[in-house]
């Protein structure tokens, strides 16, 4: 059985690779490859919450559930991502929480380092030719990079939880940051580029316990960032970056506008899963872009807006509490002598939070799986830490 539910963890991970988009336009299909996982935790199941996590989690379920039985038909497929994803939260934690960091991290950096090689190897392709922005497997630039992102801090976290001498370690994350930096920068994403920084600075405040080797560190940054751009150095993309960077864009603009007036007047109770759903209720409410001289529906950009449009104000604080619960769990062990890797963890949770968080600001995220199956991931590494709490009281 365990060979079995490993193989179909593996299958699961690798079928995140290509992203949605590469599968077609309902944006389910990454769920089908969870299929075996599911059946295979009901099998034998070993369900157990925290008291901490079961009340803002039936909170969403239930709030979401009324919705869909308001309007079957039209909030279905919202439904199924929200519910999905934190049925996906529920059951990884439980089925691998045992297992060595290795069989549950590696499959994750190939998520990234699978798309890192193929662009050294040349198979990326131009996404939007006027940006200059490219792109794999038809992944939506963005979406590419986050993915990138979170293959980034997995390998981040293996390497040091491996325990490499000084200059094993440090030659392994210059070679590591640079790997996952170049690509990251051809996708022109604005948003990965800072998350990107911001993992490498919580790496420094977190993860590097002595002090004095935090500014080595970030020397490391600066040559890894040189590298990087000396690598993509050409007039051309130097000037589309410059420009991603320093464009102002009037569309999100607008629509920051149009969600202010949505929750505005929907602040306690959103609109539901089948209004935000509906392509007229979304043009209707400044949700759109023209193409062609053609105007149709768009999403806001900003998943943590969606959430707040979807079901208002308690609905988000419940999606943020659950995203950041692993880190609570951390924090309340300081320090703790009997936990070796608590710097690491503690490294592994925030930067997984905070990516989570910053990729969903300006891009509508929120039903991401690898998003979501690096959430679940940073539970197993937190759940030993209750254990922790109650042998140092």
């Amino acid at each position: 059985m365990e060979g079995v539910k490993n193989i179909a963890y593996f299958i699961y991970i690798l079928s995140l690779i290509p992203g949605d988009t590469f599968y077609g336009d309902l944006r389910l299909a990454q769920s089908y490859f969870l299929i075996p996982v599911v059946i295979l935790y009901f099998v034998k199941p070993t369900l157990k919450f925290n008291r901490g996590i079961i009340y803002p989690l039936l909170f969403i379920v239930g709030l979401a559930t009324f919705y869909l039985l308001l309007d079957f038909k039209g909030a279905v497929i919202e439904w199924y991502r929200i519910i999905g994803n934190i049925f996906l939260l529920i059951i990884l934690p439980e089925m691998y929480k045992n297992r060595s960091k290795g069989f549950i991290f590696i499959p994750m950096i190939l998520i990234g380092l699978i798309p890192a090689v193929a662009f050294y190897m040349g198979f990326w392709e131009l996404k939007l030719e006027y940006q200059l922005r490219m792109s794999f497997l038809r992944h939506d630039p963005n979406i590419l990079s986050y993915n990138l992102l979170f293959g980034y801090i997995s390998a981040l976290y293996y390497i040091q939880f491996n325990k490499a001498g000084w200059l094993k370690k440090y030659l392994g994350i210059f070679v590591i940051s640079a790997v996952f930096l170049i690509p990251i920068l051809a996708t022109l994403s604005r948003t990965a580029l800072v998350a990107f920084f911001l993992i490498f600075l919580v790496y420094i405040f977190f993860a590097e316990r002595k002090k004095r080797y935090r500014f080595f560190t970030l020397i490391f940054a600066l040559v890894v960032t040189s590298i990087a751009l000396i690598k993509v150095a050409n007039n051309e993309v130097i000037t589309a970056l410059t420009e991603r960077v320093t464009e102002t864009d009037n569309a999100r603009k607008g629509f920051m506008d149009a969600i202010l007036k949505v929750t505005k007047n929907n602040f306690f109770t959103g609109v539901g899963l089948s209004n935000f759903g509906n392509d007229k209720w979304r043009i209707n409410n400044g949700f759109f872009m023209y193409s062609e001289g053609v105007i149709y529906q768009t999403a806001s950009h900003n998943g943590i807006m969606d959430i707040l449009m979807i079901g208002g104000i308690f609905f988000l604080l419940a999606f943020l509490y659950v995203i950041s619960f692993p880190i609570i769990k951390v924090q309340r062990v300081k320090k703790n002598k009997l936990e070796p890797d608590y710097y690491f963890d503690r490294f592994l949770a925030i930067s997984t939070v905070i990516t989570f968080i910053v990729i969903n600001l300006t891009y509508s995220s929120y039903m991401s799986k690898t998003a979501w199956t690096a959430v679940a991931l940073i539970y197993i590494i937190s759940n030993k830490y209750s254990r922790i709490k109650k042998v140092i009281a």
